[in-house]
């Protein structure tokens, strides 16, 4: 055998020795290729062989003895499982329906008989040989593509970061099960839907909607913050779009990966879980042949060929050069470079180029041909076939991709990803992994071989393997929340590192473990800081007994509870390292602030903030599920960068605080907020605990400040107790003179009257001119005793008011009336009354239309005049104006009497209260001080107000307002009275 020539075993099995005899001549003539042939006449001897003998081509005759072409197909699939064998099916007069049934059957080629010539059957060899290895490389391709994506949607799946998928419509077309636990919502629940139509709020719509159009528009990554209250809480995220291009440049989707860095704040890298699935599919092959005559360069290509580029049957001019036309300009060079080679070295021509079908689009084909030559080893033929690779090749260009992005990604997370081998060893690792082990070189992509973790127990002695969490995963355990490990890791430079070890199993298509993904992330922090809450814990307790044993001034008041409060806020910033705090106490059975505290902030913002909350109630303070939260004991989140409680944001760089309720067995008694000092702090379950020992701590002195105030509340009880008594005696005393005097001078005046008509009486027939006097001086009595008597019942009329208002009972009569009209006419009474004294009256123009009871505004006025007549000279000027004040009217009476000091105004309106040492200028008494009482009683019970304004020695000014009638163009038709309830 010469060098260029090539070894194949070819099995014939016909049970015609004369056909078989042909094959052999027309083999024979092959002088590139040495066959050896097994010959079988059967069925069953021909599958025997098959098992027995390396074969590389079977030429099968359709009909044999023992079964057909189809049945042993069949038997040959069943006893390989699968078609490693070419198989050619010769048949003497066949059809289409019998080269149909063998092609499904697995046959890759069908020829007839009577057909047959030495180049059809080395061809038919030939071409079924090179269709059967591209169909195994395709098959080996696609085993090894499907164990990656089985290897990463084993990992995207176990994720605990939310992967989702977006189309250009904004919609989820994936999401991993992570949401389920961050939303409570099912994955079916989101496909298809956007985060509008799925009913987030809002704002929360707004900022996905506006990133995920500009990496559609632009094409660029991006990254966002944000907040969310999931059913575990206010989370935050980082979350990274990442634009998916199709062959074409275009964004088809977006990839989102959002990672919970809530508890992640001392880090500004976020981790991404890829959840790149490989969308590459395979179909059937599309293949044609071809035969190159080399020396008249023509071509002939089979209708499958020339389908491949979208020509119709026999439209290929068949020559090299129209071949090479089709060809892209790009790629020639990738066609005649390996076909001169192979022509060359008479070896097999391969290559991997590009065409132009007749609509202009482009294919991937591969080529292969085998080259024959003549005896002077020229060569003079060259047959191959074609195989359309192009979704192979868009494939593997979108695989290569999504590898380097998904490689970029483990690279970037800052945890550390190890994927192990069956035997537990670190083979793969990420940057963060590598510098875990002191690996300085190296790729996630690289196979690396390093010892096993170097984890060590608390005592610093090296692990068990049984309690080793590569043990674990690699028996199938799944590591990830409460199964999650805690370990301790010795580093290279002798310092040890707090894990908690989380992964899964990589399992085979056999189900077997083959190997496991571990992710280390670096607690150490985490746990130092449990260790010091503890120790800050008990030095808290000991302050704590420290302060409440403190003792305090001998009067209690809300400024000492205030300031031990205060200290109290200080010492919670101190204990928690925290940026400030804010204390608020509870009024005693309400839930309204009586007072509040603050430390750690400027003074110019914490002041308004404290002025401001004063007397609120909780639930205009807080969210209704805070408040419960509170009641019933609980730490609520606050995310004070956002509505609703961006005002307790005292400082720009505060995101969030910590709400701690204040509680005496079951009363709640007060709140603290807590600011942490680091934006991105996260409070643990100790330091919660923490907050919750300062709340108890305040609640002891918050108690030990009431009791101490309500101490000193009762004594002074005791005390304004005795004063009432005394003042009810000098009021019985009062009431006694102010009642009796009336009475005094009402019955020396009847007396006196009696007397000058029993003298008038005495006369006998006509009186004489000195009855007439008498008669007048009889007048005069009477008239002295009914102002007496007025007096008196305008004493008593107080009285019965002033018992009205104190129970409640005063009912005002209010209808539409003039204003003006009722206090010129109050005046004009009142100049009737006291001729002595000037009264002038400044009104407006028209009518002054008001809600009211015009019978109690005119006690008013008269009250107001009364008082002005009472403590002004005979000589001075009483002025009453009347004006309008917006939506209001305003009725003010001014003397020029002695004036009121500025103390005495503050108490001039309260219940018997008397101006001390003010000098009676007309009338009779000082009063019982309940008519300006009862004034401002009737006046506010009318929506109005009433004041007063004095100046010592100068006069006072006393006025009320009342609202005007709405719409003077909409009054009632008739007169309405109608009745305020009190």
């Amino acid at each position: 055998m010469s060098q260029s020539q090539q070894y194949r075993q070819i099995l014939i099995v016909d049970d015609s020795p004369e056909d078989c005899v042909t094959i052999r001549r027309y083999l024979s003539r092959d002088q590139s290729m040495l066959y050896t042939i097994h010959e079988a006449h059967d069925g069953k001897q021909g599958l025997s062989l098959c098992q027995e003998v390396a074969l590389d081509c079977v030429l099968l005759d359709y009909n044999l003895p023992d079964m057909n072409g189809v049945a042993f197909l069949d038997r040959l699939h069943t006893l390989f499982k699968q078609p490693l064998l070419p198989v050619v099916v010769l048949t003497g007069g066949g059809s289409e329906m019998i080269a149909v049934e063998s092609m499904k059957s697995g046959a890759l080629d069908y020829v007839l008989k009577k057909q047959l010539t030495p180049e059809l059957l080395r061809h038919s060899i030939t071409n079924a040989i090179e269709k059967m290895r591209m169909q195994q490389q395709v098959e080996a391709q696609h085993v090894e593509l499907m164990r990656q994506r089985h290897a990463f949607q084993t990992l995207a799946e176990n994720a605990s970061d939310i992967i989702s998928r977006y189309d250009p419509a904004l919609r989820h077309i994936y999401v991993n099960p992570a949401v389920t636990k961050i939303t409570g919502l099912p994955v079916e629940a989101f496909l298809n839907k956007t985060k509008c139509e799925m009913g987030f709020p809002e704002d929360f719509c707004a900022t996905w909607e506006k990133n995920l159009r500009e990496v559609f528009a632009t094409g660029k990554i991006t990254q966002i913050e944000f907040s969310y209250s999931s059913t575990i809480g206010l989370r935050i995220f980082q979350a990274k779009l990442t634009p998916e291009f199709d062959s074409a440049g275009q964004v088809i989707s977006v990839l989102s990966i959002s990672r919970d860095v809530t508890e992640l704040k001392e880090t500004e890298a976020a981790l991404r879980e890829s959840d790149e699935r490989l969308h590459l599919a395979f179909s059937a092959a599309s293949m044609g042949t071809w035969d190159w005559n080399i020396k008249t360069g023509k071509v002939f290509w089979s209708e499958d060929m020339e389908a491949l580029l979208g020509m119709a049957p026999g439209t290929f001019s068949g020559t090299y050069e129209a071949f090479c036309d089709l060809v892209h300009p790009d790629d020639l060079v990738r066609v005649t470079a390996p076909l001169q080679q192979a022509l060359q070295q008479k070896s097999l021509y391969q290559a991997d180029f590009r065409m132009l079908r007749v609509d202009g689009s482009v294919r991937w084909v591969t080529s292969r041909g085998h080259a024959f030559y003549d005896d002077d080893g020229q060569p003079v033929r060259m047959i191959g076939v074609d195989l359309d690779i192009t979704e192979r090749k868009q494939s593997e260009q979108q695989a290569t991709e999504r590898a380097s992005e998904l490689e970029a990604f483990f690279e970037a997370i800052g945890d550390g990803l190890f994927i192990l081998d069956t035997q537990g060893n670190p083979v793969r690792l990420n940057r963060a992994a590598r510098g875990l082990m002191g690996v300085k070189t190296g790729m996630l992509s690289e196979r690396l071989s390093i010892p096993p973790l170097p984890f060590v127990d608390e005592q610093g002695r090296p692990l068990p393997d049984e309690q080793r969490p590569e043990t674990r995963l690699l028996r199938g355990e799944h590591l990830a929340g409460p199964t999650a490990s805690d370990m301790r890791l010795r580093r290279a430079t002798g310092s040890e590192v707090e894990l908690s070890v989380t992964g899964t199993p990589l399992l085979t298509e056999d189900g077997e473990v083959g190997g496991a993904i571990m992710v280390t992330h670096d607690v150490t922090r985490r746990r130092r800081l449990e260790r010091r809450t503890h120790a800050a814990l008990d030095a808290l307790l000991m302050m704590a007994k420290s302060l409440i044993s403190t003792e305090g001034p001998s009067v209690q008041t809300e400024q000492t509870g205030r300031a031990v409060m205060q200290r109290l806020a200080e010492l919670t910033c101190r204990v928690l390292d925290c940026e400030g705090a804010l204390l608020f106490v509870l009024a005693p059975g309400t839930e309204r602030i009586e007072y509040s505290v603050g430390t750690g902030f400027d003074a110019s913002l914490l002041s308004p903030l404290l002025n401001r909350v004063q007397g609120m109630s909780l639930k205009d303070l807080f969210q209704i599920p805070a408040v419960r939260q509170l009641r019933e004991g609980g730490v609520v989140s606050l995310d004070v960068s956002q509505p609703p409680y961006h005002e307790y944001q005292l400082h720009p760089h505060l995101h969030r605080a910590i709400l701690a309720p204040l509680c005496l067995h079951s009363d709640l008694i007060g709140m603290a907020i807590v600011y942490p000092m680091d934006v991105y702090h996260r409070y643990l379950t100790e330091e919660v605990t923490l907050v919750t020992a300062v709340g108890q701590l305040a609640v002891l002195v918050i108690e030990r400040e009431r009791l101490l105030r309500e101490r000193e509340e009762a004594r002074v009880r005791e005390l304004t107790a005795l004063e009432t008594t005394r003042r009810i005696d000098d009021f019985i005393g009062i009431v006694s003179h102010e009642l009796k005097s009336p009475l005094t001078a009402v019955r020396a005046n009847v007396q006196l009257a009696k007397r000058q008509l029993n003298r008038i009486l005495s006369y006998q027939g006509e009186p004489d001119g000195g009855a007439v006097p008498d008669i007048a001086t009889i007048g005069n009595f009477l008239e002295r005793a009914e102002r007496q008597i007025m007096t008196q019942t305008r004493l008593v009329n107080d009285l019965v008011d002033s018992t009205r208002v104190r129970m409640e009972k005063l009912d005002l009569q209010v209808t539409r009336c003039d204003l003006q009209k009722v206090v010129q006419e109050t005046i004009e009474d009142q100049r009737q009354a006291s001729l002595k004294h000037a009264i002038q009256f400044s009104g407006v123009e028209g009518e002054v239309f008001v809600w009211a009871d015009a019978q109690r505004v005119g006690q008013v006025i008269t009250n107001y005049l009364s008082n002005a007549i009472k403590y002004s000279d005979e000589d001075t000027m009483i002025t009453v104006r009347l004006e309008r004040c917006g939506s209001s009217v305003k009725v003010s009476v001014c003397d020029q009497g002695p004036g009121l000091p500025l103390d005495v105004q503050q108490h001039i309106w309260d219940r018997f209260y008397r101006v001390p040492g003010v000098e009676v200028k007309s009338g009779t008494g000082v009063g019982l001080g309940l008519g300006l009482h009862i004034c401002r009683t009737i006046i506010e019970r009318q929506g109005g107000t009433v004041g007063v304004s004095s100046t010592l020695n100068q006069g006072s000014t006393f006025w009320f307002t009342l609202p005007l009638y709405a719409n003077a163009n909409e009054l009632p038709l008739k007169e309405e009275h109608t009745p305020i309830p009190n």
